[in-house]
C-alpha cells in the first residue's frame, strides 16, 4: 500500500491544502478485506474512488475520530482536500452535518469533475493537472469561495500549538460568538479541532523524521506519555502501538 500527497499549484493554494493519493495493490501481503483506520482530519476531502466494487466521487467530511473503510486489492484512492477555514456559495457543504461521516459529493462539484479520467495508471502530475483545470472552472464559474479570516487565525493559532483559552481572549469578539463562528465553519469545536491537529502533527513528523515518539510529546503540548495515550485512545480506540504497526505496512510520503 502506498499513501502519498502532493502540493497545489500556487493559483489555487489558498482553497486546496493538499491532494493525497492512497494505492492498494493486489500483490500487498495482506488479507483482504482489510478494514483500513485512518487519524481524524479536520478538513474536508473530494475523493476520487476506483475500486473493483465502486467508481465514483465522494465527500469525506470532517473527522474528530479515527476513519473506516473497507478496503480491497486492486484500489486506488485520490482526494482533494479543502482549507478548513473557507465557505462555499452555493452552501452546498454543511460540514457540521458532515461530520464523521461521507457523503455524495454535490452535483455542482461532481459535474465537472468526473469528466476527469481516473485510474491507478493515470501519473500523478497529469491528474493534478487536469483536476485543477476542473476546480479552476468550478470556482469562477459556478462556486464562489469564502475565507474567513477570523476562522484562519485561530486554525493556524491552534496548529501552531497555542491553547484554546489564548487564542479566543487575543480577538474582540465574545467567546459564544467566536466558538459558534468556528464550528460552523469548520465543523467541529475549537477543542476538537486543536485535538485532531496535534496528534496528526505528532505523527507526522515521527513519519518523516524517524525520531522517538516520546521525544515529539512535548513539542505538540502533551504533558507526558499517559496524556497523549488518552488523547490518542479517545480518537483512535485502539492503542498507539497497534496503530503503528499497521503504518508499518503502507509506503508513506507526506508533506
Amino acid at each position: 500500500m502506498n499513501y502519498t500527497e502532493y502540493q497545489p499549484a500556487e493559483n489555487i493554494k489558498d482553497i486546496v491544502r493538499n491532494y493525497w493519493r492512497f494505492e492498494v495493490s493486489n500483490q500487498d501481503k495482506i488479507n483482504f478485506p482489510l478494514n483500513h483506520e485512518t487519524l481524524p482530519h479536520p478538513e474536508v476531502s473530494i475523493v476520487f474512488i476506483k475500486q473493483p466494487y465502486f467508481q465514483g466521487i465522494r465527500m469525506q467530511g470532517p473527522h474528530t475520530r479515527k476513519f473506516e473503510k473497507t478496503i480491497f486489492p486492486n484500489s486506488t484512492y485520490f482526494g482533494i482536500r479543502l482549507m478548513p477555514w473557507i465557505t462555499l456559495d452555493p452552501a452546498v457543504l454543511n460540514k457540521q452535518e458532515m461530520l464523521n461521516t461521507t457523503t455524495r459529493c454535490p452535483q455542482i462539484l461532481s459535474k465537472k469533475l468526473e469528466s476527469v479520467n481516473f485510474d491507478e495508471s493515470t501519473e500523478p502530475e497529469l491528474l493534478i493537472s487536469l483536476v485543477e483545470e476542473r476546480l479552476t472552472l468550478i470556482f469562477s464559474e459556478d462556486i464562489q469561495v469564502t475565507q474567513n479570516n477570523i476562522v484562519k487565525y485561530i486554525c493556524l493559532e491552534l496548529s501552531g500549538g497555542k491553547p484554546v483559552g489564548d487564542t479566543i481572549a487575543e480577538i474582540p469578539l465574545s467567546k459564544r460568538v467566536i466558538q459558534k463562528m468556528f464550528k460552523q465553519v469548520v465543523g467541529m469545536s475549537m477543542r476538537n479541532y486543536h485535538s485532531v491537529i496535534r496528534q496528526g502533527r505528532l505523527w507526522s513528523d515521527f513519519v518523516k523524521t524517524k525520531k522517538n515518539r516520546s521525544d515529539l510529546l512535548y513539542k505538540y503540548g502533551f504533558y507526558d506519555q499517559a496524556h497523549f495515550i488518552n488523547d490518542f485512545k479517545k480518537q483512535m480506540d485502539q492503542t498507539h502501538t497497534d496503530f503503528e504497526k499497521k503504518l508499518s505496512q503502507i509506503n508513506i510520503s507526506i508533506t
